[in-house]
């Protein structure tokens, strides 16, 4: 067990030795004094460098200045990668699923500021896209800036309701932040605003999680990180608010948690989980809204009647 995390850890060193040499590379590339081209509202555009592959997509870079995806007190150079890196690394994996399929509606929530929308809405132009958020300000600039439909959340998540159903889904970093109760209750929501055959994608801190807490970067302070994995370790959950009276924080769930929890939801398939799935550190949970009970069979699995 203990050559396991040292190789674990190993590896994690090495991705972040790669990653500073590349950090280092993209330094020649992308400004690090901020001489960014900004609109009269204060908006900032994003300059996207040759070093960023955007695979046959110009998606629009223009940031909100409160976007708080990106660290603005901060040297550029990694922000910028990152901040462009993610968006494109759901896109992969939607693409990955979907195929040639297009979608026609599309969920991201959160949406932020748009760090992944922006890429859904250059792939796919044609698509009803609803920004959903807790703060009207981040849904307002995802509708001006991205021709998306606004919706405030709420953090009772049992109340939030959608006027149609989706195709796409995109939940990432949201369970990542809530507890059981509010866990659960975002899977159903999940699971009920997929339209038919329509796949859903929500990311989760898992396995990898404790590590990268340890030795990239402390996702909660280290007392209540001992708290949450102390649950953890006992039942395959394990929570804590980032401070008292803020019911927002750091979740941890081992994949038999997140697989256990979609049992008793027969309207939906599991058609994936991926550890570290996305950006190189969160899981990615995948389901289709098709009946695990259906009798049906795709073409290919179709076998022949007995005469």
């Amino acid at each position: 067990m203990v050559g396991s995390v040292d190789r674990a850890v190993a590896n994690t060193q090495a991705e972040l030795r790669e990653l500073r040499s590349e950090l280092a590379r993209l330094g020649n590339v992308m400004p690090s004094s901020n001489p960014l081209e900004t609109s009269a509202g204060g908006d900032v555009r994003l300059p996207v460098p040759d070093a960023i592959p955007m695979p046959n997509l110009s998606p629009d870079m223009t940031l909100h200045p409160d976007d708080d995806m990106i660290d603005w007190s901060q040297p550029h150079d990694w922000q910028y990668k990152h901040y462009l890196s993610a968006g494109l690394d759901a896109l992969r994996l939607v693409k990955d699923f979907l195929g040639e399929r297009v979608p026609r509606s599309i969920l991201d929530m959160p949406c932020g500021y748009g760090r992944e929308l922006r890429h859904f809405r250059a792939a796919y132009p044609d698509a009803t896209i609803y920004a959903c958020e807790l703060e009207a300000s981040k849904t307002d600039f995802c509708a001006r800036q991205f021709q998306a439909t606004p919706v405030v959340s709420s953090v009772d998540i049992r109340s939030v309701k959608f006027d149609r159903t989706f195709d796409l889904i995109w939940c990432g970093s949201l369970l990542t932040h809530l507890d059981e109760s509010r866990f659960r209750s975002m899977l159903a929501l999940l699971s009920g605003s997929l339209a038919p055959e329509g796949l859903a994608f929500a990311t989760v801190h898992g396995r990898f999680a404790p590590t990268f807490h340890r030795h990239c970067a402390p996702l909660i302070t280290d007392d209540r990180f001992s708290a949450i994995e102390h649950d953890y370790a006992r039942r395959g959950f394990g929570y804590a608010d980032y401070r008292d009276g803020v019911p927002y924080g750091i979740s941890l769930s081992s994949p038999s948690f997140v697989l256990g929890s979609l049992e008793e939801d027969k309207s939906v398939r599991v058609t994936g989980y991926l550890e570290r799935g996305w950006d190189g550190f969160q899981d990615v949970l995948v389901m289709k809204k098709r009946s695990i009970d259906d009798l049906t069979f795709d073409p290919l699995l179709q076998l022949e009647t007995p005469a």
